[in-house]
This record gives structure tokens, C-alpha cells and sequence, in this order.
């Protein structure tokens, strides 16, 4: 394979599985940043995806940087991560899942919040991140389907989070200059932007059980 014109190493090149491992992501989730480009990809003559080390590494590294992606230890992070929990407990359903199911949800909202400050720190589209919250948000669906729970009781608690961030956000407001109020309407404008997508993905199971069809979760290898 070649990259720029220049002749690069069978050790250039990463598989499928060997990305998202490194990326700490589903299968799928790679599969739609690659199809959305916000992650070159290139195929074999045998269509298997591969994926060039030094484009893994920046986009890792755009990924991991301070500017672009706050700590969930902010101020608004550990405020909205504490508030959501507290209350997302308390909805239909939700108590009865599993330690494991539990943990995973836990960790699923962290991950949210922490997209939700990336993505208001960044000034382009967000395709990577929007991407990954509509696969974030069938995650939720199949641990609530597993557990009987109808999509508008997990359309609920979507939008319970949804009131709490906001809640959270104006909290810190009232008083605050004008540059602040800025950055909150762009927060909101965020925070909408990025549920939006979990709402799609949390619907899209329950959708293909009506239309006969299953969406397997994200986890599958290429």
C-alpha cells in the first residue's frame, strides 16, 4: 500500500479491530466515522477496511487534546454527571438492571457528558462525536429492551437528562456576564445537537423490531 505517494510497511496499516481497540470504540462506531470521513479509511482488494497509523495517531491525538476535549472533573462535568444520575435512578425500569448493566450505563453517561464539552469546544461539525452518540444511545436501547423497558419509557429518561443538563447549565448564569451567557446558549445549542442523535439511536432498535429486521448492537468486527 501506498499513502502520499510514499511506500509504507505492512506495520502501517491497522485492521478494523485493531483501531477500535486502540480507540477504545465499538466496531461499529468506527465503521460510521470511517463512512463519514472523520477517520480516513481505505480498502483492500478484498474490501476489508484499513486504516493508516499516522491517521490514527492524529486523530487520537485531536481527540485527546486539552483544548478540544475538557475533563468530565469540570466544574459543569461532575455537576451534570452527579445530577443525571441521581435521577435517571430514579425512572421506570432502571432499577432493575443488572451490577454489570449498571456499570456500563454509568459509564456511558460519563462518556456523554465529557462528548458534550468536546463538542462545545470544537468549532467544526462534530461527525466523529455525533456518530458515536447515536450508537451510545442504542447501547441504551438494548439494555432497556433486555429488560422490558418501551422506548418511550427510555425516551423518558432521555429526556429527564436532557431537562437536568439544562437545569445544570443555567444554574451557574444567573449573575454571569455577558461572555458566559455566550458560552451557555452554545452549550445548549450542544447539548441538544448531541441528544438529538442518542434519541435517533435509542429508537432505532424498537424500529427494527417493527419493521422485522434486527440491528445487532455495536460490537461486531469487520
Amino acid at each position: 500500500m501506498t499513502k502520499g505517494g510514499a511506500r509504507s510497511t505492512h506495520a502501517d496499516w491497522l485492521t478494523l479491530d485493531q483501531t477500535r481497540v486502540r480507540l477504545s470504540i465499538h466496531a461499529g462506531t468506527l465503521r460510521r466515522w470511517a463512512d463519514q470521513n472523520a477517520i480516513p479509511s481505505y480498502r483492500t482488494p478484498g474490501g476489508h477496511r484499513r486504516f493508516w497509523l499516522v491517521d490514527v495517531e492524529r486523530f487520537e491525538s485531536e481527540r485527546q487534546s486539552p483544548a478540544a476535549s475538557p475533563q468530565v472533573g469540570s466544574a459543569w462535568g461532575s455537576h451534570a454527571l452527579n445530577s443525571t444520575r441521581e435521577r435517571i435512578t430514579q425512572q421506570t425500569g432502571v432499577a432493575t438492571y443488572e451490577v454489570a448493566e449498571r456499570q456500563t450505563e454509568r459509564a456511558l453517561g460519563q462518556r456523554l457528558i465529557g462528548m458534550i464539552l468536546q463538542f462545545a469546544a470544537r468549532t467544526d461539525g462534530g461527525e466523529d462525536l455525533l456518530a458515536e452518540a447515536r450508537a451510545i444511545g442504542q447501547q441504551y436501547a438494548w439494555i432497556g429492551r433486555r429488560h422490558g423497558q418501551t422506548v418511550v419509557e427510555l425516551l423518558r429518561i432521555l429526556s429527564t437528562m436532557r431537562a437536568t443538563l439544562v437545569e445544570v447549565t443555567f444554574q451557574g448564569t444567573p449573575d454571569a456576564p455577558a461572555e458566559h451567557l455566550s458560552g451557555s446558549v452554545r452549550l445548549l445549542q450542544r447539548i441538544d445537537r448531541l441528544l438529538d442523535e442518542v434519541q435517533i439511536g435509542m429508537v432505532e432498535p424498537y424500529v427494527s423490531v417493527i419493521d422485522g429486521q434486527t440491528i445487532p448492537p455495536s460490537g461486531d468486527s469487520e
